[in-house]
Order: C-alpha cells, then structure tokens, then sequence
C-alpha cells in the first residue's frame, strides 16, 4: 500500500515538474542576470527534452527518500520531513550555484569588447540546471544517510 503512495507521489512531482519548469528556469535565469547577453537555443526540441529531464528528475525524489527510509528504517513525521528539507536545501544550492557560475561566465563574456554589429550571446542548452538540482538531491540524500547513520551513535553515547 506504501509503495502506491510512492508512485503517485513521482507521478504528481512529475507533473508539476513538467509545468512548472518555466518558472524554475525564469527564477534561476533572473540570478544570472543576462548583461546584453543573447540567449541562443540550437533547436526547438532541446527545450521540450529540458523541461522532461527536469521533471523525470524531480519524480526521482520519492525514490531517493524510499531507499533512504528503507535502509534506516525511519518514519516520515521525524526524520523524514528532514531528510526531504536537506534534499530540497542542496538541490537548490546547486542549481543557484551553478547560476552564479554561469553569472561569472557572462561577465567575462561581456567585459571583452566587440564591435557594435557584433551581439554576444550564449547557448540555451549550456545551462544544464538540470542535472546540477539531481546532483543536489542525490548529495542532500547521502549527507542524511551520513547523518542518520551518526543517530545510533550519538544517542549510545548520551
């Protein structure tokens, strides 16, 4: 019966992943700040592939927290609830972190001096917001393993 919850929770996640993507990138695009940067796309499907990674990625939420819950056996009303915060914080630290990358790249991109017909820009597809948040959720995972594996040792110890 759990394991329905986890399947319609990745298939509700997938859903709003795959709407709300646009604000995702818009939020994140803001932290970059483009400084009369042109943004560039090579084809018109990269997006539509974009916007499903970005949702299969957060359908992979459930499944990380089920493998977390089933190899440290811990309810979802005291540790859970945590661990999906900490997920949440470094998925999101990654993904702004690789805006501030991205921001650093766009002034040094535009502090080169062009000519006037010359318009600088940058590809779409170099973002790769993406794979930065899934890398995130997979660190925030392992450092709540790494911290519910400390729990039976700090409460020996007390």
């Amino acid at each position: 019966m759990k394991n329905i919850y986890y399947v319609l929770s990745s298939l509700l996640l997938f859903i709003i992943g795959f709407f709300c993507y646009q604000s995702f990138f818009v939020i994140v695009i803001n932290i970059v700040g483009l400084h009369d940067v042109e943004l560039v796309s090579n084809s018109i499907s990269s997006r539509f592939v974009t916007r499903l990674v970005f949702a299969i990625i957060l359908s992979c939420i459930p499944a990380l927290y089920y493998n977390i819950q089933k190899m440290f056996k811990i309810s979802f009303w005291f540790d859970g609830a945590y661990i999906l915060v900490i997920m949440a914080f470094f998925g999101s630290l990654f993904s702004i972190l690789r805006g501030v990358y991205i921001y650093e790249k766009l002034m040094v991109l535009t502090s080169i001096k062009t000519q006037d017909r010359y318009k600088l820009s940058y590809a779409l597809d170099d973002f790769n917001f993406e794979y930065y948040l899934l890398f995130g959720f997979i660190v925030g995972g392992l450092i709540s393993s790494g911290l519910l594996s400390l729990r039976p040792r700090l409460k020996d110890e007390n």
